[in-house]
């Protein structure tokens, strides 16, 4: 007669908690929702964990949680951008921190991005006053265009080479080394020059 395989016991004193008391047993286990994994399910998520990390943790497979636990999921998830965007809101009001300017423009694009977006949308109109689709059959004719068409056209294209060279000189410069840098005085001509007198 076959033995049924030994119990695990967890290790961890907050899933002995549970009701199971931190034991699981052969894969026909039936999943008991309770509180203490609820919490540690939220808490977990909230620190940047993983889904596949916070079910090896809790000792539950991830179809478990999405299918008990999505609520202290989402509640987790929510805290952890909380703690994110406070921090970034933190370092883009600090003045001597070297990242408040892209901080700043990030969280500013984001949050009213009709005034501070770096990338603006156009729609070009045809004759009938309909949108026109990209690479939906559409040549774009500037003699067949008005002069505002025209001009817009232009402004568009110059934007969008400026976003560009800006967005390679900013990568460029975070290429680069940050380094401080220490004025050395040389004296070595003055020695040889005391020396000989």
């Amino acid at each position: 007669m076959a033995k049924a395989p030994p119990l695990k016991i967890s290790k961890s004193p907050l899933a002995q908690l549970r009701p199971d008391g931190g034991v699981h047993g052969s894969s026909n286990y039936r999943h008991d929702i309770d509180d203490v994994t609820a919490a540690m399910i939220e808490r977990l998520r909230s620190v940047g964990m993983t889904k596949d990390q916070v079910a090896k943790i809790v000792r539950i497979n991830p179809q478990t949680l999405d299918r008990y636990y999505s609520e202290e999921w989402q509640e987790g998830t929510a805290s952890l951008v909380a703690k994110i965007a406070g921090n970034l809101a933190t370092i883009a009001q600090d003045p001597n921190n070297k990242q408040a300017v892209a901080a700043g423009k990030f969280m500013l694009s984001r949050l009213a991005p009709e005034v501070f977006s770096e990338r603006h949308q156009f729609q070009m109109l045809d004759a009938n006053g309909n949108p026109m689709t990209p690479g939906a059959g559409y040549t774009l004719d500037p003699y067949q265009m008005t002069d505002e068409q025209r001009e817009l056209l232009r402004s568009t294209l110059t934007d969008v080479m400026k976003e560009a060279v800006e967005d390679v000189r900013d990568h460029q410069q975070s290429k680069l080394p940050v380094a401080d840098f220490v004025q050395i005085e040389d004296r070595g001509d003055d020695a040889e020059f005391e020396e000989a007198e």
